[in-house]
């Protein structure tokens, strides 16, 4: 009996001791699934986050192309605008450097064209003095200078209509032919009554004005002479 006693505890322990097991076993099963569980839940978490990240880097990968392709583009442009710009800045330049130049070689032309001319005007008006001077004789031409002078005091001599400087104290007179007392006399008392008093008068000739005379009164010249009437016409 004791044996049979110590084999049923012996059961009743071995059967108590697996269930105890069993319970331990099942315990540390349903930790450890727990545990599993929390962990493969922070790995899903982990992962999701590392999604969100990778998205997000991605999208920044993206921007940070596009923003570089589209400051790229805008820089292309720009630069070219830029280019296009001194280009024409250059040609404009060029073109007006050309103008200028052309300008200015038409200007010379012109003017050594109206020098030329102006010379062979002058140069004609001189022959045509010269030709009158030579061919007129000396005692017609004096005589044709005493008419010329008396029509001249008429016209050309209305000094008391000129607006003349107040401080000269000399004329200076050329005429064809040595003055006449009268035509001095006239003259000397024309600038006195005009100038408030009396001046003397610096004579000279010259056989180049053909008839007539030239007063200088200070800047102010009053030209009656032949040569003058030529060139004038000349001109006109």
């Amino acid at each position: 009996m004791p044996w049979a006693q110590i084999v049923v505890l012996l059961i009743f322990a071995s059967i108590t001791l697996i269930f105890f097991l069993r319970y331990i076993l099942t315990q540390h099963y349903a930790n450890v699934t727990r545990r599993l569980e929390e962990l493969t839940k922070d790995y899903a978490n982990k992962q999701a986050d590392l999604d969100k990240r990778f998205r997000q880097t991605k999208q920044e990968y993206q921007d940070i192309i596009i923003k570089a392709k589209k400051e790229a583009t805008e820089l292309r442009e720009k630069t070219i605008q830029e280019a296009n710009a001194e280009k024409e800045r250059i040609i404009n330049e060029a073109r007006q450097r050309s103008e200028d130049m052309v300008g200015q070689a038409e200007r010379t032309c012109e003017f050594l064209k109206k020098e030329i001319e102006q010379r062979i005007e002058q140069g004609a008006l001189n022959k045509a003095r010269e030709l009158l001077q030579d061919s007129i004789p000396e005692n017609f031409r004096k005589e044709l200078h005493e008419l010329w002078m008396k029509d001249a005091g008429k016209a050309e001599f209305q000094i008391g209509r000129l607006n003349l400087p107040k401080d000269v104290k000399e004329v200076k007179v050329s005429s064809a032919f040595p003055l006449t007392k009268q035509i001095r006399e006239d003259l000397q008392e024309k600038l006195k009554k005009k100038l408030g008093t009396s001046v003397d008068l610096k004579e000279e000739v010259d056989p180049k004005l053909v008839v007539g005379l030239i007063v200088t009164i200070g800047s102010v010249v009053i030209d009656a002479s032949l040569r003058y009437k030529i060139q004038s016409a000349a001109n006109a």
